[in-house]
């Protein structure tokens, strides 16, 4: 019996020692899951912590920004207002002057006609007194 109870001494140690290692990492793993778990939590802490920070310190910076925006969509629109109103004048008065240098234009042309056709009167008058002055002095 001694070689059977070597084998079984020796297997059987070897058992309690491979189950005792098992016990071992499970409690290691166990240790660690823990300890991770907690840096974990922490790290979700910090970096709630620091997202609250930058939005508290930024808040006052998107505040004003918001403000700018608003002021130069307002600037906008007032000088967009005044551009158009230019714009509407600056046209009102290009038609007028435009209308005003047709009907002195009109006028014009109508008394330079009214003058040329009595010049063109004259002329015929005129031409035929020396028609007749010729005729009788012809004759």
């Amino acid at each position: 019996m001694g070689l059977g109870s070597f084998f079984k001494n020796l297997f059987g140690g070897a058992k309690d020692t491979a189950d005792s290692a098992a016990n071992t990492a499970a409690a290691s793993a166990e240790k660690a899951e823990s300890t991770a778990s907690d840096y974990v939590e922490k790290a979700k802490d910090y970096a709630e912590d620091a997202i609250d920070k930058v939005k508290e310190v930024a808040s006052p910076y998107v505040e004003k920004a918001e403000e700018y925006a608003e002021k130069a969509k307002d600037t906008v629109s007032e000088y967009a207002d005044k551009a158009g109103d230019a714009l509407e004048n600056a046209v009102d008065k290009a038609q007028d002057f435009a209308s005003d240098a047709v009907d002195n234009i009109k006028d014009k042309v109508s008394g330079f006609m009214g003058g040329a056709d009595e010049a063109a009167d004259d002329l015929k008058a005129k031409t035929n007194d020396t028609l007749n002055k010729l005729d009788e002095t012809a004759d």
